[in-house]
């Protein structure tokens, strides 16, 4: 099984990072990056954290267990690793991908809607069914008043 600093050097090399660039990225000092690749000393919880973030792995794996190196990139990671001008990007796309989504579900839940009426008003006897339609031609004339422009005929 592979110990910390095997697992840390072997990141470094796939992702072509030298020790003074990962102190540097990471805010770490150099001695004791040195001293986690030598083995002497390994790194604490919070360190590990940053270490897998700034490599870009998961920090299970770092610590040595047997999961895959690659951390799963969520959108939220992914989104967080974007500059500013990309982020307003994404939002904006994201907002217009809700829209369309909502304006081309309009006619699905106006369906269901009909469709739930219709069962309602079905299951009404006669007397119920001709009480339905009367409150509704109420209700058109009522509308209507207010609205002048969808006076269609209820019939």
């Amino acid at each position: 099984m592979e110990n910390f600093a095997s697992r840390l050097k072997k990141a470094m090399d796939i992702r072509n990072i030298k020790a003074i660039d990962l102190s540097y990225k990471t805010g770490i000092g150099k001695s004791s990056i040195s001293q986690w690749l030598s083995g002497k000393y390994e790194a604490k919880q919070d360190k590990i954290y940053i270490l897998a973030k700034v490599l870009n792995v998961d920090e299970a794996w770092l610590m040595g267990l047997d999961v895959p190196m690659e951390k799963k990139l969520s959108f939220s990671h992914m989104y967080e690793q974007l500059p500013k001008n990309r982020k307003k990007q994404v939002i904006a796309y994201t907002k217009q991908q809700y829209t369309d989504f909502l304006k081309s579900n309009e006619d699905i839940i106006e369906n269901e809607e009909i469709s739930t009426y219709t069962s309602l008003f079905n299951s009404l006897d006669d007397d119920g069914k001709e009480l339905a339609i009367d409150n509704l031609k109420a209700l058109q004339k009522k509308f209507s008043k207010k609205h002048p422009n969808n006076n269609q005929d209820v019939s």
